[in-house]
């Protein structure tokens, strides 16, 4: 059962936000916040999504590639693995991920770069001890699906 409401509601004389809009909105914030969704506007999201399309993801033993093999950069490339059971250690081209590229919770772990037009990234799953994760416990999804 799916249920549908307005944003506004008539209310003394002149339209306000719904208790439920308000609610929403404050969701996405909190969620845009922890880097877990991205909001803008639609021509925006058409643009980036196209963007996105174009972004090459291979498999390799202990992680994935990501190639963009473009003219144009992709800003704010966003992915997520889930599956997995502990915080991994992301490694971009063999340095860390900045703490304030991605966010952990209980769902999974997501992360954001740019990836700029003609260029090859390799991403590396590690355990924080260093030792590669088992390829089969975590899955891949991109801000553009799987």
């Amino acid at each position: 059962h799916t249920e549908t409401w307005t944003l506004l509601e008539g209310k003394d004389g002149q339209y306000v936000l719904r208790d439920e809009a308000e609610k929403l909105f404050a969701e996405l914030g909190i969620r845009q916040k922890k880097r877990d969704i991205w909001v803008a506007g639609i021509v925006a999201i058409g643009d980036h999504l196209r963007g996105m399309e174009r972004l090459i993801i291979e498999d390799h033993p202990s992680g994935f590639t990501i190639a963009n093999p473009g003219d144009g950069s992709v800003e704010g490339a966003s992915f997520r693995l889930s599956g997995l059971t502990k915080e991994p250690l992301i490694m971009l081209d063999h340095v860390a991920l900045p703490e304030e590229q991605y966010s952990w919770d209980a769902e999974g772990f997501s992360f954001s770069m740019d990836v700029q037009a003609n260029t090859l990234h390799r991403i590396d799953v590690v355990s924080q001890e260093m030792s590669m994760l088992d390829r089969w416990t975590w899955k891949i999804r991109t801000n553009a699906g799987e």
